[in-house]
């Protein structure tokens, strides 16, 4: 249901505007649901179906934005990772999950849980085809779109199911307090796999924003993407601090 409503929307009323920035590399809202809908199908191939969980461990790249479309065009609940945790702490959260599969980065941490499919992305990408035939999307309000692990700070994480409904109404208050005007753009400085951010993934094509990633919060590449090209962005967890005093910073220069 919410791939219609962000994606599938941005690419039918903003086909050519600026939907995906990383990297040098920019990515229209046409082109990039043309390949969300190429890794959907290649999911597919894969035996993923609506209602399975892939758990999701890597950095603050397109990569995780096209796979968090794709599993949403599917009905496939993504379980997101906190790419800060120890191993013991991803297995738990994993043995836990029961996800069918996982998709990580050989850069973090890697879990011993045995997984029946896995993935290291930037190794050993997903055979993504142009004449895949494309999966529709799903339209249930009900689905589950994400598993999301609280921190665990008063005993062990617990997963917290989001529902397409529940990201659908976060489109609608994000743009309630922080509107998406024409042309305006999302920076991604928090952790994608943070509650805090990850609605943004969905709001952003909503109404047509931009999104720009950059793999770790650090002030220098904050403050890099910001003077040049963001109009929003925020901070969340242990980034927390660092963001303020950069941000504090920044405007007394």
């Amino acid at each position: 249901m919410i791939y219609v409503h962000s994606l599938g929307r941005a690419a039918r009323y903003f086909p050519e505007r600026t939907a995906l920035a990383a990297n040098g590399t920019r990515s229209t809202f046409r082109e990039l649901h043309d390949r969300v809908g190429r890794i959907a199908a290649a999911l597919t191939k894969h035996g993923f179906k609506a209602g399975d969980r892939l758990a999701i461990l890597l950095p603050n790249e397109p990569d995780y934005i096209e796979l968090v479309y794709a599993c949403a065009r599917l009905g496939v609940t993504i379980v997101p990772l906190n790419t800060r945790l120890s191993v013991k702490e991803i297995d738990g959260i994993l043995d836990d999950a029961k996800p069918r599969g996982l998709i990580r980065h050989s850069s973090l941490p890697v879990p011993t849980v045995q997984v029946s499919w896995q993935v290291v992305l930037d190794q050993n990408p997903l055979n993504v085809q142009s004449d895949s035939v494309i999966p529709d999307p799903i339209y249930d309000p009900n689905a589950i779109l994400a598993l999301i692990y609280t921190s665990g700070t008063t005993g062990r994480p617990k997963g917290v199911e989001m529902r397409h409904a529940n990201i659908l109404e976060n489109v609608y208050h994000t743009n309630f307090w922080f509107p998406l005007e024409e042309d305006a753009v999302h920076l991604h400085a928090a952790p994608i796999f943070h509650i805090a951010d990850f609605p943004f993934m969905f709001a952003a094509p909503a109404f047509g924003a931009c999104q720009v990633t950059i793999p770790k919060f650090n002030p220098q590449t904050f403050c890099e993407n910001g003077r040049t090209r963001t109009h929003h962005a925020h901070g969340a967890g242990p980034d927390n601090d660092q963001y303020a005093d950069t941000i504090s910073g920044a405007a007394k220069v």
